[in-house]
């Protein structure tokens, strides 16, 4: 997939009448989006997956989003439900921000895995841009360790990144003055 959209979520608002909400960004996985009600004074509650909702990829697969259908548990089991008019659905994109892709040395890499893991990486900043947070990021190579320094409003972040006998890891995040 090809991460071209920089949209990361969508806003409904119910009528009483409307249970599935149809969402065009692109994501990896169902549990990356999160689906929220909001009432007419502005009260947010996270609905539940299973619970409040249930969620299908696109036609195309998730790179084209997906619908969620809300729900609640009725004398049959879990029924379509619409909330009514002053209600709003709110669905948004929330990569966990992870990298769980090991690269060794003098090992084959899947092209679908480095494709995957770059597809979540752009998500991953498209959805920190949204929080509105300021990140600059400087890469540093000394020898075998290079570190990625991260500066958002409040502190820096730095990440270090090493190359152990051909396997590249992180060390945990280090906060700077």
């Amino acid at each position: 997939m090809t991460v071209s959209r920089t949209d990361n979520k969508a806003k409904f608002n119910c009528n009483g009448s409307t249970y599935q909400f149809t969402f065009e960004f692109p994501v990896q996985d169902d549990d990356d989006v999160v689906v929220v009600l909001i009432d007419s004074s502005g009260g947010e509650t996270v609905l539940t997956k299973g619970t409040h909702y249930a969620i299908a990829e696109s036609d195309s697969g998730w790179s084209g989003g997906g619908t969620v259908t809300t729900q609640t548990s009725g004398e049959s089991g879990m029924e379509n439900y619409s909330y009514a008019s002053g209600y709003s659905i709110l669905l948004y994109r929330s990569v966990p921000l992870t990298q769980l892709l090991d690269l060794y040395t003098g090992r084959n890499i899947d092209l679908q895995d480095l494709e995957d893991a770059f597809d979540k990486m752009q998500m991953q900043v498209i959805d920190l841009a949204d929080t509105g947070v300021d990140v600059d990021l400087v890469a540093v190579n000394t020898w075998t360790v290079t570190w990625v320094v991260m500066r958002t409003d409040a502190d820096w972040v730095t990440q270090g990144v090493e190359s152990l006998n051909g396997r590249v890891s992180c060390s945990q995040p280090h906060h700077s003055p």
